[in-house]
């Protein structure tokens, strides 16, 4: 009897094998609420694409790539929205991510796009201009679309409907030693640190060393830039970190206390110790009501204060986590507000705590 049922069993895997590996024919999709799984017709697996309900699609997968969508596209995406979508490629791997149709609105619509699950590539991406490809460094990616809760578009009138598509590339990895030191993050700074040790130290026992000792240096000065670079940063042209301390700091518009420029896109990140919380309180804030707008993010991708304007302070705000994002716009000209100059010159200043 147990013999026979092994006969059985025997017989079924070897049928399930025979379809899976065999079979042209046999290319596997699945569709669980909106995640798109393919195979090939030897049963590899090629990617997958996963996509939050109600929130676009992901199309056209084939062993390149494939294309993602905002919902509704090619009309309007809708209102409130808060959606992800995830893409992994095979193994040794990697995720370019390119923008081939871009309209978001660019006061408080957001797409934020990560290496793996968190590590920010491009942060609250807006506006009408096709942002820069991005990649990852693993088989990983994600996106974050985050829209307000008004159900209005506004968008200028050549621009309309608000959408966005974005096509998706599996690339080869190419050999981790080989990133740039600019580029690299501190793991991988530590990683070429510890090669280039082992290799170097037989020759410093030989040798003067001086070549291999620079080289040594140069890495742990890059390293300590590094560490030193992580509590605030910001967008180039968008002004600099004040008085940074080891309880926070302090950020402004560019050009403070003069009046900051028309046309800006800027980003601050800022990053307490782990454990810690950031809270961010404004000690000056006249911003342009019509058309320039602050936004302030827990993390990278959550919205905790959405498009603030005018000449009220806000409110203090708390972030969650360790991580905190401002993003700063102006319009194209911003020298007339309803058809009178400001009495204050249009600026902001804030206050950055660890607590």
């Amino acid at each position: 009897m147990i013999l026979f049922a092994l006969f059985q069993a025997t017989l079924v895997l070897e049928l399930f094998l025979f379809l899976f590996f065999f079979f042209p024919t046999v290319v596997v999709y699945e569709k669980l609420t909106s995640r798109l799984s393919k195979n090939n017709a030897l049963g590899v697996w090629i990617g997958s694409c996963t996509v939050d309900d109600n929130c676009g699609v992901c199309k056209d997968m084939t062993t390149e790539g494939g294309t993602i969508e905002s919902p509704n596209f090619p009309n309007d995406y809708s209102s409130d929205l808060k959606c992800l979508y995830t893409i992994e490629s095979p193994t040794d791997t990697k995720i370019e991510l390119t923008f081939t149709q871009f309209i978001v609105e660019n006061c408080c619509d957001f797409i934020t796009v990560f290496d793996g699950e968190s590590d920010p590539l491009q942060i609250a991406l807006n506006g009408y201009q096709i942002p820069q490809v991005t990649t990852s460094t693993a088989n990983k990616m994600t996106i974050k679309f985050t829209t307000n809760g008004d159900n209005t578009l506004i968008l200028p009138a050549n621009l309309s409907p608000g959408r966005w598509q974005a096509k998706y590339k599996f690339l080869a990895i190419e050999s981790r030693m080989t990133v740039p030191l600019e580029n690299a993050t501190i793991a991988e700074l530590y990683l070429q640190l510890l090669g280039f040790m082992l290799v170097s130290f037989p020759i410093l026992a030989v040798t003067n060393g001086i070549s291999s000792k620079t080289k040594i240096d140069n890495l742990l000065e890059k390293i300590d830039n590094v560490i030193a670079d992580r509590a605030c940063n910001i967008t180039a042209g968008c002004g600099e970190c004040r008085t940074i301390t080891d309880d926070g700091g302090m950020i402004a518009s560019p050009n403070f206390p003069n009046e900051y420029d028309p046309n800006l896109n800027c980003l601050y990140t800022l990053k307490a110790p782990l454990g810690m919380k950031i809270r961010l309180t404004f000690t000056e804030f006249h911003v342009k009501k019509c058309c320039d707008f602050i936004t302030v993010f827990d993390g990278l991708a959550n919205p905790l204060q959405v498009a603030m304007n005018g000449e009220d302070i806000p409110s203090p705000v708390m972030s969650p986590s360790n991580r905190m994002a401002i993003k700063f716009t102006t319009s194209v000209d911003h020298a007339l507000v309803n058809g009178t100059k400001d009495t204050e010159p249009a600026r902001w200043q804030a206050i950055y705590t660890f607590v």
